[in-house]
């Protein structure tokens, strides 16, 4: 289920044009896809998750559909693009992230922005969860629980930690674990 709804619900009543989320456990959260290059630019009408070439296709497949995924080999043009077209006067980024030098890089590359920290928006809304997360959590219990089981069956004093370690994680895996 998208998150994007809630998200901008927050936007709305914090007086936010649009974020940018460089986080990569928020990045996954709101797009439901991880990647470690790249970043999400999300206003009030549209939703970007801007990665590169290594992560365009798996993207395209597990991301979020309400995200535009593309590749930018020009970002910072990109993004202003989106600011005027959304006209995005007012930006939140995650201030506990961001380092204070991309701060001043935005401002000076976005002067007609106005862009202030969202302190812990994003992990206000992690910390709810949605009957679809609590369900995927209850499932990776069972995972757990079967792959345990399985392990305490075959456990035998001659067994290296390694041994056991490869045959949990197998376990966990075959029991449909990622």
């Amino acid at each position: 289920m998208s998150k994007l709804p809630k998200l901008r619900e927050k936007m709305k009543q914090n007086n936010l044009d649009a974020i940018i989320v460089y986080d990569e456990l928020n990045q996954h959260y709101l797009s439901d896809f991880a990647f470690t290059d790249g970043l999400l630019l999300i206003t009030m009408n549209n939703a970007y998750l801007i990665t590169d070439f290594r992560y365009y296709e798996m993207a395209l497949n597990q991301a979020d559909k309400g995200f535009f995924v593309t590749i930018e080999a020009d970002r910072t043009t990109f993004i202003k693009q989106c600011f005027e077209k959304d006209t995005c006067k007012t930006v939140g980024f995650e201030g506990g992230f961001v380092s204070y030098e991309l701060y001043k890089n935005y401002c000076n590359k976005y002067p007609d922005v106005d862009f202030v920290s969202i302190g812990d928006m994003i992990e206000q809304l992690r910390q709810l969860k949605s009957k679809e997360e609590i369900a995927k959590m209850q499932m990776a219990q069972d995972i757990t629980d079967r792959a345990f089981s399985h392990i305490l069956s075959i456990l035998t004093p001659d067994m290296t930690e390694l041994d056991v370690a490869v045959e949990l994680e197998y376990a966990m895996r075959k029991g449909g674990a990622d």
